[in-house]
């Protein structure tokens, strides 16, 4: 098994062997899931190097719960 790495759309923990990944800016990102990658592949210098995963900023200027999952929100 390859090492883990987080999703930078929402977040997740996902390991580098992912089959949804893609290069941007000589780097791979990975992703959990299908809609992750696309969201990412819409708008890749909104999400890439920042650092912080959408549900991390999504939670900013909110009551600062995040959703338990991607999955539970339309991307």
């Amino acid at each position: 098994m390859f090492g883990k790495t987080r999703d930078p759309v929402c977040g997740a923990k996902v390991t580098k062997d992912s089959r949804y990944f893609c290069i941007y800016g000589k780097r791979a990102y990975y992703f959990d899931c299908p809609a992750c990658r696309a969201t990412f592949e819409g708008k890749p210098e909104q999400f890439a190097g920042k650092g912080k995963g959408f549900f991390e900023r999504l939670t900013e200027g909110s009551d600062g719960r995040a959703p338990k999952s991607c999955h539970d929100m339309k991307h």
